[in-house]
Order: structure tokens, then sequence, then C-alpha cells
């Protein structure tokens, strides 16, 4: 394999790996974030399976909040 070649290949994987890790670290803080939250809502909030459902879950629980009640019977 030519030279050029095989140091592109290691520069590709290396960014890859850089690229995961920060996927990793950005889903770690979510999950820290994540359970916060449970905890500050005694548990009314909890964290789901997915991401998908996490952000229902936490659009649903935003929306149901006092504050937002209070602004919908408010304005």
């Amino acid at each position: 394999m030519d030279e050029n070649v095989s140091v592109k290949v290691l520069e590709t994987f290396i960014e890859v790996e850089n690229y995961n890790q920060k996927i990793n670290d950005k889903i770690f803080n979510f999950i820290i974030k994540c359970s916060e939250l449970e905890e500050l809502s005694n548990h009314y909030y909890g964290i789901q399976k997915t991401l998908e459902l996490n952000k229902n879950y936490f659009q649903c629980y935003v929306l149901e909040s006092y504050l937002c009640k209070y602004l919908k019977e408010n304005t």
C-alpha cells in the first residue's frame, strides 16, 4: 500500500475516533443532566431509553410545568 494512503487512513481513523469521543462525552453529559433533573423533580421526570423518548418526555414535562400552566391560563 502506498505510504500516503496509509497515512490518510490513519488520519481518518483518528478523526473518526475523535468524533466518537465527542459524541460519547455529549451523551454522558446528557445522562448526567437528566439524572439531576430526575432528582430535582422528585422523580416526576424520568430518564427514558432513547434520545427521542427523552425529547418527547421532556417536552411534556415542561408543558405540564407550573409555569407553562400559569402562562396558558393568564395570557
